[in-house]
């Protein structure tokens, strides 16, 4: 059920559109890039997809701090992908990485009682 083929077909001119706009590597090319990755692993194309899925680590790795969401998220899909090509090893070390990097985020409080009660004062 659903139409694969022309999902796959509109997400790849998206790609190739961000890619003549912005040039092969921007950052521009990581959310078109992992969506095709994402709709290649649905459809049993995960070596294809776990291709992908770096090459967008790489981009986001070039400009975003280490512990960014958008780059958090490209490795739990990576460690997913790893996990359903049976790299179980390979996807353990992935998801140990993100919850060290995801509890670095965490270290310093984005919210704070002290911080919310001054700004209701203003």
């Amino acid at each position: 059920m659903g139409r694969h083929d022309e999902a796959e077909t509109a997400l790849r001119r998206v790609v190739d559109f961000t890619t003549q706009q912005y040039g092969a590597d921007s950052i521009e090319n990581a959310v078109p890039l992992r969506n095709l990755a994402v709709h290649l692993g649905s459809t049993g194309r995960q070596e294809r997809a776990l291709d992908l899925l770096l090459q967008v680590l790489a981009l986001e790795q070039a400009v975003l701090a280490p512990d960014a969401a958008a780059l958090l998220r490209t490795r739990v899909l990576i460690g997913r992908v790893l996990a359903d090509l049976g790299r179980y090893g390979d996807a353990e070390v992935m998801f140990t990485e993100i919850l060290a990097l995801a509890s670095r985020r965490w270290e310093k409080p984005m919210w704070s009682p002290r911080r919310r009660r001054a700004n209701w004062a203003s």
